[in-house]
């Protein structure tokens, strides 16, 4: 069996662009073991286009982006731009990285 190595969540939980959401997304993954063919397999959609939303590239739905969320349990929240800063303050020391706010 692939060993696989654990990736860091990004340190900003406020997401601008599909590469910093699929970060999220490959972290979530690489920290329960799994590769990109066994998550692929158990989300149900092809090892490609869990590959393009890990990278935020590639033309992937965003039900597909929010099914692979899900199975991998990653959170989606929407808040007012006006509050974006204040729920970062309060979502960055979850993310279990050592950053600074």
């Amino acid at each position: 069996m692939r060993r696989v190595v654990p990736t860091p969540p990004p340190n900003d939980p406020q997401i601008s662009t599909p590469a910093q959401f699929g970060a999220m997304i490959r972290a979530a993954r690489t920290a329960s073991g799994m590769t990109v063919t066994e998550a692929s397999s158990i989300i149900g959609m092809g090892r490609t286009t869990l590959t393009d939303i890990e990278l935020g590239t590639g033309n992937v739905s965003f039900q597909a982006v929010l099914l692979a969320a899900k199975m991998l349990g990653v959170s989606l929240f929407s808040v007012p731009s006006i509050r974006a800063r204040a729920a970062a303050k309060v979502l960055k020391p979850l993310l279990g990285n050592k950053a600074d706010i």
